[in-house]
């Protein structure tokens, strides 16, 4: 992101959106959230992937194209999640596990095969 006053400057916005029995991806609110957002550049929303009552990872995807959700942050390489998004051109933002961020900070080698 450039400075404020400077020719670009991009908008990022992250929403959390609980989906499951709360709140349903085509509910009221949900449809608010995603009205009230057409002037931003990119939207971004995180993907939890740990609660009761989930979409599948293929649904989520869907939502994402259906609403133009250009972004996701997933907070660890969830092999399913991961498959879904393949060619999607959604940028992803992927958490490391706590477990291997030593092993990934001190060996390159293991970074490289890791990502």
């Amino acid at each position: 992101m450039q400075t404020p006053g400077s020719k670009t400057m991009y908008k990022t916005v992250e929403i959390y959106i609980a989906v499951g029995n709360d709140i349903e991806p085509n509910s009221p609110y949900a449809q608010f959230l995603f009205s009230a957002m057409e002037n931003i550049q990119t939207i971004g929303v995180c993907y939890g992937t740990l609660g009761n009552n989930l979409p599948s990872p293929v649904e989520v995807i869907n939502i994402y194209k259906q609403y133009n959700i250009g972004r996701m942050r997933l907070y660890d390489p969830n092999k399913d999640a991961l498959q879904a998004l393949r060619g999607t051109n959604i940028e992803l933002m992927l958490g490391i596990p706590d477990k291997e961020l030593k092993r990934i900070a001190s060996s390159q080698d293991y970074a490289n095969t890791w990502i």
